[in-house]
């Protein structure tokens, strides 16, 4: 039988890396031959905890892929943000934290959907239950994904899961002093034009046959941003006369 793939969306952010990287290692733990994969490129706070803990780099996702290899999809459960490599028939397991997903499109997959602040605590519960110790590298991923996703609990989508799970994650981790606020820190630096960064993580969802498109950036120091960047972000979002708005 061929490796296992666990992927996620392509060019996927920290909590689908994370899921990736920990998700694999689990199962190689469990007996199971499995290989963490990305399509495309990890996003830069991804790469930011990778260098920071000087984990490999993930292998390419196009090296791994075949017609006969089963794939499992982390902190992923729609197809439009697969690579188009992955045959929905491929998808045997689906483990994602998003209300809105397209689980029905993936005919062979069990799927696992909770909604939890982070997918990196449904993968972090697995390690826990199934009573196998993470590695420093999957307990540091995981637990910066939960911190990232759950904007360090701030977040409305933040549950107690995610803490306990955080909790037990970082006991496992030497962290470098002020850690996360130089990851926020990191994360706020944009590498790119306002447009691309914005563009690499958008997403689109159909509501009730109508198309809406939504992208973020989390950013520290918003006001001062947002007075330098007005005139960018009018420009952007195409709509001349909008008032920018922070939520």
């Amino acid at each position: 039988m061929n490796n296992l793939l666990v992927t996620a969306y392509e060019s996927p952010d920290l909590d689908g890396a994370a899921c990736a990287f920990a998700y694999a290692e689990l199962l190689n733990k469990q007996g199971k031959s499995a290989v963490a994969g990305v399509f495309g490129n990890p996003h830069r706070e991804a790469q930011f905890v990778m260098e920071t803990f000087n984990i490999s780099n993930l292998t390419k996702g196009d090296s791994i892929i075949s017609d006969n290899t089963p794939v499992i999809l982390v902190d992923a459960s729609d197809l439009r943000g697969i690579s188009k490599k992955i045959n929905p028939e491929q998808v045997i397991e689906i483990i994602d934290h998003r209300k809105i997903h397209e689980g029905d499109k993936f005919p062979n997959a069990k799927i696992q959907i909770e909604l939890v602040g982070s997918a990196a605590t449904l993968i972090a519960e697995k390690f826990n239950k199934a009573n196998v110790e993470p590695s420093e590298d999957s307990a540091a991923l995981l637990y910066s994904a939960i911190i990232s996703n759950t904007i360090n609990f701030q977040a409305n989508v933040t549950t107690i899961r995610d803490k306990e799970m955080a909790e037990w994650l970082i006991t496992k981790i030497n962290l470098p002093n002020n850690y996360i606020h130089e990851m926020f820190v990191d994360k706020s630096k944009f590498r790119k034009s306002l447009k691309e960064t914005i563009d690499d993580d958008f997403a689109t969802f159909n509501f009730n046959n109508t198309e809406l498109g939504i992208g973020q950036l989390e950013i520290i120091d918003v006001d001062e941003f947002v007075e330098k960047e007005k005139t960018q972000i009018k420009k952007n979002v195409l709509f001349p006369d909008l008032k920018v708005g922070v939520f």
